[in-house]
Parts: C-alpha cells; sequence; structure tokens
C-alpha cells in the first residue's frame, strides 16, 4: 500500500486553468452552467445518481485539469450500464 504523500507546508497552491479548457467554456463560471443541464429524471437509483454527480464534479475540475473530462464521460457509462440493467430485463419480461 502506498501511503499518503507528507503534506505540504503552508496553504495549497491554488489550481492553474488547464489552457485547452478555454476552448470549451470561457470561464470557470461557465463549467458550472455546462453540467447545470446534466439533470437526471425522477426516480433514479442512488448509484446512477452517485456515479453522475462524481462525473459533474470531474467535469468541474477539468477547468483545470483536461484529462478529468475523458474520464468524467469514461465514469458516466457506469451509470449507463447499470440503467440498462435495471430497466432492461423488466421491459424484455413485459413484452411476453
Amino acid at each position: 500500500m502506498n501511503p499518503l504523500p507528507p503534506r505540504l507546508p503552508g496553504p495549497l497552491p491554488v489550481p492553474v486553468l488547464d489552457p485547452r479548457a478555454r476552448h470549451v467554456v470561457p470561464d470557470y463560471e461557465g463549467v458550472h452552467a455546462l453540467v447545470a443541464d446534466l439533470v437526471l429524471p425522477a426516480g433514479a437509483s442512488m448509484y446512477v445518481m452517485s456515479t453522475m454527480e462524481t462525473s459533474r464534479e470531474l467535469i468541474r475540475h477539468s477547468y483545470y485539469r483536461y484529462e478529468f473530462a475523458t474520464v468524467a464521460v469514461t465514469h458516466s457509462l457506469f451509470a449507463l450500464e447499470h440503467v440498462f440493467t435495471e430497466r432492461l430485463p423488466s421491459a424484455s419480461r413485459s413484452r411476453t
């Protein structure tokens, strides 16, 4: 097991904008507007809500680390897969 690195003396450094993010949004507030449209339907399972909230946060942090956007999309696929496993078996039973 890897131990945590020693705590840095003094305050944490302020994150710096990843220059690639400027092609997506003009500023950090723009990231919040971008993820505001990512809403879940009522009745989504706790797993799906938690997974999508993590994806939203990763998108927000991609303003500082562009690669987090790719991780966010990949992570959101877990939620999509979970929704399919919840809904598809019941849909196939209702057709018979």
